[in-house]
């Protein structure tokens, strides 16, 4: 018996070399064909004004995207397989996207040409849009730093801020002291993502030296403030290594939180809106209910730019006719002259008060409202907080833009905050403006 399975065992041996020699020989030609199809000569070229756009790139009966690419000089020659697509094309929230439908065929060269409108000029009104929170392969990301650039550049961002995870700084930072990015419209600023085991993630922003993550929290935050930096507290509810505020930043009493450290501001929103944001924007309402004023940012945390692009949420500071610098941004950020959004963009103010100004006003005076709202998405209502709680709500908006004046009489010492949500879960939240009534 053990004689006849020997026997089958190596009449089967010829067939298992011939079936590993074909797997083999197939591999090779399928690799062949890809390589060549790498090589082949682009079927669609995309130009675009202004020069940087991202493109992303649907077939035609998916809702998942294909492909994304980013233009950085005006053109973007590609090579795609026979078929249908739809092209959207894209830069920030101030400009109009474009889309349109094209089929691929064999041998011939399509071409869209774009001028993307230019709806809403923020800078004209003073406000600067950026993201605080991104990584390369400096640390744990995925692209070079030109990538990250580019890719800020084409989502229409006017600064960004590189925070690598600790020691990754030091290659970060010899790459912009050799490469200068910096216009008068876009600019690269230092950071670190201060990443402990003891305290959770803190981003030290705009800062001109190492923080060493090292040290006990107190000093770390000393160390950035020495540097003339900004500390934040990153994504406080994404687990107790990453960061824990109901551990580490405050402790709550009685369902108020009571601030400990002194940091600058909170990240509460970190990439897609999610539960951790909605939580740590609960408990931002608590910490000024106790009197604290310091500014809450919204940003990508970005470590892959083709699956979450930098700015997409985005922070805009307002730097009113001030030149961009990174002075004046971190002055607007510790200020608290902020909004976020992820689409919609806000003007509000209070008595001509906006966010991260103080109105004085006597007891039971009036105090105006005014709410001013554009976005390429469309609206569909708006809440004006108080103290945390909703104080005003209209959910009835339509279209793409909204004004609305509304006044009451003031009350107590509060603050307000607006707060605009819209079409594919996009929404845009302000920082707060102070009342102080005699």
């Amino acid at each position: 018996m053990k004689k006849e399975r020997n026997k089958k065992f190596r009449l089967l041996i010829p067939l298992i070399i011939a079936s590993v020699l074909f797997l083999s020989l197939t591999a090779l030609a399928q690799t062949g064909k890809i390589q060549e199809a790498t090589e082949l000569s682009p079927n669609l070229i995309v130009t675009v004004t202004p020069a940087e756009a991202r493109v992303d790139i649907y077939e035609y009966d998916q809702r998942g995207i294909f492909k994304r690419e980013f233009v950085d000089n005006g053109s973007l020659p590609l090579n795609l397989p026979e078929g249908k697509y739809r092209i959207v094309i894209l830069r920030g929230y101030e400009y109009q996207p474009y889309q349109e439908e094209v089929e691929i065929k064999e041998e011939e060269i399509k071409k869209i040409n774009v001028n993307l409108k230019h709806l809403y000029n923020m800078n004209k009104l003073g406000w600067y849009s950026g993201d605080a929170h991104m990584h390369t392969i400096y640390s744990d990301g995925k692209q070079k730093f030109p990538i990250l650039v580019q890719a800020a550049k084409a989502e229409g961002l006017n600064w960004i801020i590189t925070t690598e995870h600790n020691e990754g700084v030091f290659k970060s930072w010899e790459h912009l002291h050799k490469h200068n990015y910096n216009t008068p419209l876009f600019q690269v600023y230092f950071g670190e993502e201060v990443t402990t085991f003891h305290s959770g993630h803190f981003n030290a922003l705009g800062i001109e030296g190492y923080v060493d993550y090292r040290l006990p929290l107190e000093e770390i935050i000393a160390q950035t403030h020495e540097y003339k930096g900004l500390i934040v507290a990153n994504h406080p509810f994404s687990g107790p290594l990453l960061g824990d505020l109901s551990s580490y930043f405050w402790q709550v009493e009685n369902g108020y939180a009571k601030f400990q450290p002194d940091l600058d501001g909170v990240e509460v929103w970190n990439g897609d809106w999610n539960w951790e944001n909605e939580e740590t924007l609960k408990y931002y309402f608590h910490l000024l209910n106790q009197g604290y004023k310091f500014f809450a940012l919204a940003n990508t945390d970005t470590h892959n730019v083709y699956s979450n692009p930098p700015g997409t949420p985005r922070t805009y500071v307002y730097l009113g006719e001030k030149k961009l610098s990174k002075e004046e941004v971190k002055t607007a950020l510790k200020l608290a002259k902020i909004f976020l959004t992820s689409g919609p963009l806000l003007q509000f103010d209070i008595n001509g008060k906006t966010p991260g100004e103080t109105l004085k006003v006597k007891l039971k005076e009036n105090i105006t409202f005014n709410i001013k709202i554009k976005s390429v998405y469309s609206l569909s209502s708006l809440f004006i907080i108080k103290n945390g709680f909703v104080f005003y709500y209209n959910g009835k908006l339509t279209g793409k833009g909204h004004m609305e004046t509304v006044s009451f009489p003031a009350d107590k010492n509060s603050w307000y905050l607006l707060r605009v949500l819209g079409e594919n879960g996009t929404q845009a939240i302000t920082n707060p403006i102070w009342i102080k009534v005699d």
